[in-house]
């Protein structure tokens, strides 16, 4: 009796045959499944057999090797590799604005009476320049929608004081409910915690 690699079982003329009622003898093909995987193992490589052959050729195995240090999830097509490439991870993500970064401020300068915050000054420094006193005002999420944990930084760079003013609707909280710069040259900052509610520290008074 032999099953080839094809998984037809035949049962070889002789003395075995001679044995077996005549509808027993005769050619049976089978359906190979492949063998389950023990717990608490991975899969190395997969072979596929085509049917009839006789050797095994690189072509046939595939590799399931993952690596951890530089890939995670899908297959390469080019390598065969399973995984997402760590370059690729970071890309996406940053792309994502799950990673942002601010190592150097971009500084935003304001000469005129008053100014709103836009969304593109998250992470900036905005400069207020002038002799007369000038009005930082924090909009509401519903008019610029700046992420909770945005960071402003604001400088009085004039001789006027500058007043931090929150929008209707906004809650700005500070120590003392110090909400102007004390002096010139003085630098406060501006945290947003909550959908309208933004935190001001630094070189304060009332």
């Amino acid at each position: 009796m032999v099953c080839n690699s094809a998984g037809t079982l035949s049962i070889v003329a002789g003395t075995p045959e001679a044995a077996l009622p005549g509808a027993n003898v005769g050619v049976y093909t089978l359906e190979p499944e492949p063998p389950s995987i023990p717990a608490n193992s991975i899969i190395l490589a997969e072979i596929w057999v085509p049917a009839g052959a006789t050797s095994i050729t690189g072509a046939e195995i595939y590799d399931k090797r993952v690596s951890i240090a530089d890939f995670l999830t899908h297959k390469d097509a080019a390598t065969g590799v399973h995984g997402v490439g760590a370059s690729t991870v970071c890309s996406e993500t940053e792309a994502d604005n799950k990673i942002t970064t601010h190592a150097h401020l971009s500084i935003n300068e304001q000469t005129g009476a008053s100014y709103t915050l836009v969304l593109g000054d998250d992470g900036k420094l905005i400069d207020m320049n002038s002799a007369a006193a000038q009005t930082l005002t924090v909009p509401t999420n519903a008019s610029v929608a700046f992420l909770a944990g945005t960071q402003i930084l604001v400088r009085q760079k004039g001789a006027g004081q500058v007043t931090v003013s929150p929008a209707g609707g906004v809650t700005l909280e500070g120590a003392g409910n110090e909400f102007k710069t004390r002096v010139q040259h003085s630098m406060v900052g501006l945290m947003k915690v909550a959908t309208d509610t933004w935190v001001m520290f630094g070189d304060t008074a009332v």
